[in-house]
């Protein structure tokens, strides 16, 4: 771990949010291996607070990001549906042409040029570069936000193995089985109860 990065890391323990002032000055590969730290650590916090930054470091200047090193490093530590995948596909399609072009999609990782390819626009529409929306305008780059659909999906993914009540017509089919209960004294107690019922019957009184 670069000290730079365990530095920021302490500073967000103590600090939180106060902490970022100083990571205006940084560079976008800093800030890009800042989030992947704080991912690592699953401090989904953080990650959030960084996204502004490298949102707006990305607006500023698509070449710090749409580079091949910034890519490669995002795809080899994300996973799919990663909110840093988001961003930087979302910057390749609005971008420019220019700014698309100087990037060397050939060497680029194959599961960005395959998640570039899927989110582009319909076929016959312009690629015009237009501004990415606003972050109160989207989740998609919050880890907040992909964390609670886990947990929703988790939810009911649970709920549909809950077992449900059988219906009437599964109840006739089902063949209920009468379960054996022998227990010790059981056939003498019954041999006796079947005795008494005999004298009963006969006007015979048992003899104590």
């Amino acid at each position: 771990m670069e000290p730079d990065l365990f530095a920021e890391i302490v500073l967000w323990m103590y600090r939180s949010k106060h902490s970022l002032g100083g990571l205006q000055r940084k560079k976008m590969n800093f800030l890009l291996k800042l989030w992947l730290l704080a991912k690592n650590l699953e401090i989904p916090e953080l990650q959030d607070s960084l996204m502004p930054l490298l949102k707006g470091r990305a607006e500023e200047d698509t070449r710090e990001i749409l580079c091949n090193d910034a890519v490669g490093l995002i795809y080899t530590q994300t996973l799919p549906n990663s909110p840093l995948r988001h961003l930087v596909v979302d910057i390749y399609i609005n971008g420019s042409k220019a700014e698309r072009k100087a990037m060397n999609v050939q060497d680029s990782p194959r599961q960005f040029l395959e998640e570039v390819c899927w989110t582009l626009p319909d076929e016959g529409k312009e690629w015009i570069g237009l501004p990415l929306p606003s972050l109160d305008q989207t989740n998609r780059y919050y880890v907040s936000h992909l964390l609670a659909q886990t947990v929703y999906a988790g939810l009911r993914e649970d709920t549909a193995e809950i077992r449900q009540p059988a219906t009437p017509a599964q109840m006739r089919s089902r063949k209920i089985k009468n379960l054996p209960t022998r227990q010790k004294g059981t056939h003498s107690v019954q041999r006796s109860f079947n005795k008494g019922n005999e004298a009963e019957a006969s006007g015979e009184l048992p003899q104590n």
